[in-house]
């Protein structure tokens, strides 16, 4: 009682009133959750159907984009989730589930306004007895509908040079017609790179839901047991969610997306064959070692070139370009360098960022590269890689 005269001599808002008795009573857990009661308007149905999202079900005949049928369009405007399935085999359990995008919640208000629509099932389980209480996971990520408009076909592309790096895709067309096919155009992401479901991450065959998908690529004829095989050995090895944002390489200026602020860049390099692949672990791309804060935030579309500078010539080295800037580049409070520009190359610190794939600097070991976290591996396999990658180009 004490508790509740104190409170109320207190100047809060004009809304603390009717959540004083819950703030004494048990079912309100936290004194955090109080005050986000207190200041948190109610979540918005809009928000709620953006959270809870909304899927359609669709079954095609075929990803060869020879053989289309109108019956294989599908449109996917505004849509969260789709799942995939094969009008040939009905007996199948399973449908694969695609998404457009998947975000993650990572400033506080976000996750704070996630956990005020939990708050309901957290009192409720905070009156259980604790042997029957149960962990309440909360999802913190968002599926990004795919944009409005996007009425087309899915289809395989395969890449002539490597075919590793194949990929399901989506052709935006002006009607459900096959043969609109060839004057659309390709589902992009706000990036301005193809969205795509990597061969790699279809070939794994711990994502169960995708053996629709893997039969009826091995019946089209679209892919061939062995890279599917070499996939569920990469997935086995990897596991398959380092595929899904993965950076696979298998040629000089082949553009990739880069955000600033991020602490290590995995690339994989496609062999000379076409089904082999090398990680190589890149560090520090745009601060040093030493520094705990990125210089700027931002991202940018960027690509490998070989350096025609001067300093590098009758070298293979190999250049950092920026190719489109797709988030701005905002300096932090203590950075008075260079930022990022479109088109030029990328400049670390006021120097051009640059590797010598013949002779890395003595530095590289423990501050620019790491393999497995073995320096060892830097010039046993990390530089070998590189030289395939950039001999040629």
């Amino acid at each position: 009682m004490r508790n509740l005269q104190w409170l109320q001599r207190l100047r809060l808002p004009h809304k603390a009133g009717p959540v004083f008795a819950s703030y004494l009573s048990p079912l309100n857990p936290t004194w955090h959750q109080f005050w986000r009661s207190v200041d948190t308007e109610p979540s918005h149905s809009q928000d709620q159907t953006r959270l809870a999202g909304t899927f359609i079900h669709h079954d095609i005949g075929t990803l060869d984009p020879r053989h289309l049928s109108t019956l294989d369009y599908v449109d996917l405007s505004d849509v969260h989730r789709v799942k995939i399935g094969d009008m040939s085999d009905t007996g199948a359990p399973h449908a694969a589930t695609l998404f457009y995008r998947t975000t993650y919640m990572k400033t506080r208000r976000e996750r704070y306004k996630l956990r005020e629509q939990y708050s309901e099932v957290l009192r409720k389980n905070q009156t259980l007895p604790k042997s029957e209480r149960k962990k309440v996971p909360i999802d913190t990520r968002k599926h990004v509908p795919f944009p409005p408009q996007a009425g087309g076909f899915f289809y395989y592309y395969s890449s002539p040079r490597a075919p590793i790096a194949g990929a399901i895709r989506f052709r935006i067309t002006q009607d459900g017609s096959p043969t609109s096919f060839a004057s659309g155009t390709d589902l992009l992401l706000p990036s301005g790179l193809p969205w795509e479901v990597p061969i790699v991450v279809l070939g794994s065959a711990s994502i169960a839901s995708y053996a629709k998908l893997r039969q009826m690529l091995l019946r089209d004829g679209l892919v061939a047991q062995p890279l599917l095989d070499k996939c569920t050995e990469l997935g086995t090895q990897e596991g398959a969610s380092a595929w899904h944002d993965s950076r696979l390489l298998h040629s000089l200026g082949q553009p990739f997306y880069m955000e600033f602020d991020q602490h290590t860049y995995t690339f994989w390099l496609v062999g000379e064959d076409g089904l082999s692949v090398h990680p190589v672990v890149f560090k520090y791309f745009f601060k040093g070692m030493f520094h705990k804060q990125s210089p700027y935030s931002g991202s940018a579309l960027c690509c490998f070139e070989r350096s025609t500078l001067p300093q590098h010539a009758g070298t293979r080295t190999a250049v950092l370009r920026i190719v489109k800037i797709v988030d701005r580049a905002v300096p932090n409070l203590t950075y008075r360098g260079r930022l990022p520009r479109e088109g030029k190359l990328h400049q670390r610190y006021d120097r051009v960022w640059s590797f010598n794939v013949d002779h890395p600097p003595p530095w590289a070991p423990r501050n620019n590269l790491a393999a497995d976290d073995c320096s060892s591996m830097i010039y046993m396999h990390v530089q070998p890689c590189f030289v395939q990658y950039v001999q040629y180009h």
